[in-house]
């Protein structure tokens, strides 16, 4: 049998530090997945964007709470 020592220990020398470098990419698949899955979810959970001032505005001038004047003097103080 040729079952050389030094062999033997090369091989476990190399197996050592493949093992960290194996599980590095394989983590690291792991975490791409993982992003790759919540990006195409459809329910993301994520809280609802507030309305700006200006989309208030702009809504309750179309829902007709307030008139024309009142809206465009709102909306140029808010723009400026």
């Amino acid at each position: 049998m040729w079952h050389n020592s030094w062999m033997f220990g090369v091989h476990h020398w190399m197996w050592a530090w493949g093992m960290p470098f194996g599980g590095f990419w394989f983590v690291l698949f792991l975490v791409g997945l993982f992003v790759v899955l919540l990006m195409r979810s459809p329910h993301r959970h994520l809280p609802p964007m507030r309305s700006s001032a200006l989309d208030l505005l702009e809504q309750r001038y179309a829902r007709g709470e307030i008139g024309r004047e009142e809206y465009l003097e709102k909306r140029q103080d808010l723009l400026s």
